[in-house]
């Protein structure tokens, strides 16, 4: 399902909204956020290796910044775990008052 997503999401942004996912670098990007962050870590994803993702958390600039981990391939953790998945979205939201 997620090579599924990809495949069809990365040429309709392309498309649409002129974004190529090829062109970005994350890292440099994320050191400029100042928005509170949270990173979802996929410790089976094959598409965004975990320890990529993880460099990617070291790197936010935001001085309120959370990882989760989940135990699930490529944006599947949701339906993997939807009770942890979410206890850990309302976690990171409620102290913000986002939720």
């Amino acid at each position: 399902m997620s090579n599924y997503l990809i495949a069809v999401t990365k040429p309709y942004m392309k498309l649409v909204h002129g974004i190529d996912f090829a062109e970005g670098d994350t890292i440099e990007l994320v050191k400029n956020d100042k928005l509170p962050t949270m990173v979802i870590v996929s410790d089976k994803d094959e598409v965004c290796l975990p320890e990529m993702v993880e460099e990617v958390y070291e790197n936010v600039g935001s001085d309120t910044k959370t990882e989760v981990h989940v135990d699930s391939a490529h944006i599947e953790g949701i339906i993997d775990d939807k009770d942890y998945y979410m206890q850990q979205v309302r976690a990171f939201l409620e102290p913000i008052g986002l939720y």
